[in-house]
Parts: C-alpha cells; sequence; structure tokens
C-alpha cells in the first residue's frame, strides 16, 4: 500500500487499520501511482485533499496497466 506517511488524515488511519499486513511506502502521489501500475504496490487510497494535476499523469499509466483509478 502507497500512502503518506506525514500526511495521514483521520480517515486514512481508520482504513488502514484492517490492513495488519500493510506496508506503508510514502513518496510523492505521482511515484506512489507508478508503483501501483509497475505491480509493486496493491493500493493507493487518496482520502484526503488531492488536485487533478497531482495525479493525472500516472492515472493514465495505471490505467493504461490495466489498473482502475
Amino acid at each position: 500500500m502507497v500512502g503518506s506517511r506525514s500526511h495521514q488524515s483521520d480517515e486514512f488511519k481508520a482504513f488502514i487499520k484492517d490492513y495488519v499486513y500493510a506496508e506503508i511506502v510514502s513518496k510523492g502521489s505521482s511515484l506512489e501511482l507508478c508503483l501501483n501500475a509497475e505491480g509493486k504496490a496493491d493500493l493507493y487510497p487518496r482520502l484526503g485533499l488531492a488536485y487533478e494535476w497531482d495525479t493525472a499523469a500516472s492515472q493514465a499509466e495505471v490505467e493504461a496497466a490495466g489498473g482502475m483509478c
């Protein structure tokens, strides 16, 4: 799972508590989605504020790799 280690919202903390074996990998939003596209991460729960320009290019990569955003 990829997500911020330093900007975790209460919603994010509540979401990941059910994933006992989750390893949180923290990088920039765009790079986190690239890990999803590569198959190195299974999930990127973005529950906080994000702008289209933060994720637009990576969304195209994830979808081209067969993933969903």
